[in-house]
């Protein structure tokens, strides 16, 4: 199946490409125009790399062709000069929403948050509902997904300690000489402790 998956270089998109290509599928992935991204998508084998920012309605319409479904995962978690919570999670929706409905896409997958509502306080919770809003309204068959916070467990085995990487919090436990970790951007988390 091809699959497009807009913001497919970050944290949930590239691990879901991972997961595509295990399966045998064929990932489109969609990333703004920088070139951190574009590195990271050149490197995924099995996947089709496209520097395409969501404002782009008719090149994500082009990207779209083909495409059996569209997993929306591009979003940003603070707003820094034009990247508004505004024109990335709500206009950008709307944009890979027509661009799919466009392109004869028949779903799509919003990657939301568990507290997304309208009118509470948060910008950047009522953007994430009214892009709910704008799939919901889209006429497409479409899953919503509300993580509350997205972590990664990475299996490590050697000498481990706390550390600080690209803006990513992690720690690690040792228990019989195995060790897990517990990345999630943002928060500590305690360690999980695995048996040896």
């Amino acid at each position: 199946m091809r699959i497009a998956i807009t913001g497919g270089t970050g944290f949930i998109g590239s691990h879901l490409t991972a997961r595509l290509i295990r399966g045998g599928h064929e990932p489109i992935l969609i990333a703004r125009h920088n070139r951190a991204s574009l590195a990271a998508g050149a490197a995924v084998a099995g996947a089709t790399m496209h520097a395409i920012g969501l404002e782009d309605r008719a090149a994500l319409t082009q990207a779209f062709a083909g495409c059996e479904a569209v997993v929306h995962c591009a979003g940003i978690n603070r707003e820094i000069g034009t990247q508004t919570y505004q024109r990335i999670h709500v206009e950008g929706t709307r944009n890979v929403v027509e661009a799919a409905r466009a392109a004869g896409v028949a779903r799509i997958a919003l990657t939301s948050f568990l507290r997304a509502r309208p009118n509470c306080g948060s910008g950047y919770h009522h953007s994430k509902w009214e892009a709910e809003e704008v799939v919901r309204q889209s006429g497409l068959s479409f899953t919503v997904l509300k993580p509350g916070v997205t972590t990664l467990l990475i299996t490590l085995r050697g000498p481990c300690s706390p550390f600080q990487s690209s803006g990513w919090s992690a720690s690690a436990s040792r228990e019989c000489g195995l060790r897990r970790l517990t990345m999630s951007r943002g928060f500590w988390r305690r360690p999980w402790l695995t048996p040896g």
